[in-house]
């Protein structure tokens, strides 16, 4: 299967739940894009740090505004937030999906490395409950 897994920046959140979803069920293709990328922006070093031995999935990670392309060839789309799935139902007339059924994931931008961890396990606790078999 072929998931999106979509944020603001490209930065945080979806580059976190990509590498984790490469770790953690690789039998699926992973992709992250953004909804707002600011071209030539970095992954935040917090990033990589929260993902410890994980950021190896995406080390060379450039940050990429999402595309009808990108929409096209998903399975699946996975947002953030409820505005990421009203903005890609505007956008691209996709039925995107919130990752966490529950609560929005929020954004650790330019917080502290505790903050990204948060953002992280929440990431982690959302695709274990979506992606494992009951």
């Amino acid at each position: 299967m072929n998931i999106l897994l979509v944020c603001d920046g490209n930065t945080c959140r979806s580059v976190m739940a990509e590498a984790l979803g490469k770790q953690r069920f690789p039998g699926h293709r992973w992709r992250s894009r953004g909804l707002a990328v600011v071209p030539g922006s970095p992954t935040v070093q917090h990033t990589a740090v929260a993902l410890g031995d994980m950021n190896e999935h995406v080390e060379n990670h450039v940050p990429t505004l999402v595309t009808a392309t990108d929409v096209e060839w998903a399975d699946a789309v996975y947002a953030m937030t409820t505005r990421h799935v009203e903005e890609l139902a505007q956008r691209f007339k996709t039925a995107a999906i919130r990752l966490d059924e529950q609560s929005d994931v929020a954004d650790p931008f330019g917080d502290d490395p505790a903050r990204y961890r948060r953002s992280l396990d929440h990431i982690e606790q959302a695709m274990l409950e979506r992606f494992t078999a009951p």
